[in-house]
């Protein structure tokens, strides 16, 4: 696979509609080795988004799978012991 770890800025000029595919295309720029997360410098993800698009109706879709996403993957914390 590609990985990009030695950038310190990824652009996204549009997201995908899979919410894991686009947390994978951001995963790609995290170091792969704890040596190399001490070299990295501080990394910037930028995503653009047109105000009244089609593009900002899907991005908010996204945060909400993400929401969604966490819940599950996270799901004892959302627990209530009785």
């Amino acid at each position: 696979g590609i990985t990009l770890e030695a950038a310190s800025t990824i652009i996204f000029v549009n997201e995908g509609l899979v919410y894991g595919d686009n947390i994978q295309c951001k995963d790609r720029i995290l170091a792969t080795t704890p040596e190399k997360a001490k070299q990295k410098v501080k990394q910037h993800i930028i995503t653009l988004v047109s105000e009244h698009s089609i593009e900002e109706y899907f991005h908010e879709q996204l945060k909400l799978k993400k929401s969604s996403s966490e819940m599950i993957n996270n799901y004892i914390k959302y627990l209530k012991t009785t």
